[in-house]
């Protein structure tokens, strides 16, 4: 399982926060981002290493959650999204 320290500390309360993190996908601004999209309003543009961390995050949440799959979401989104390249900074930001 992929979880740091702290969320091992937090145990069950760390898990009903993702949860209740994930559902906020369906409701507010998430969800409006969400439906602006699927008709085609705006365009998703992502990078490799963000649409990396999706399907990491989607992976731990399937393994603590099992009823939450993000994969079709994801799929979507690697498909559809525009994907661009990034470019290491000089210096942090």
């Amino acid at each position: 399982m992929l979880r740091s320290r702290r969320h091992e500390v937090a145990g069950e309360g760390y898990r009903q926060y993702e949860c209740l993190h994930f559902r906020s996908l369906f409701n507010g601004p998430p969800h409006q981002i969400l439906n602006a999209w699927r008709d085609g309003k705006i365009q998703l543009a992502i990078s490799q290493e963000i649409l990396k961390e999706y399907w990491r995050v989607g992976e731990v949440i399937a393994e603590q959650v099992p009823s939450i799959d993000l994969k079709q979401i994801l799929g979507l989104v690697t498909i559809e999204a525009e994907l661009y390249q990034t470019q290491d900074l000089p210096k942090p930001v």
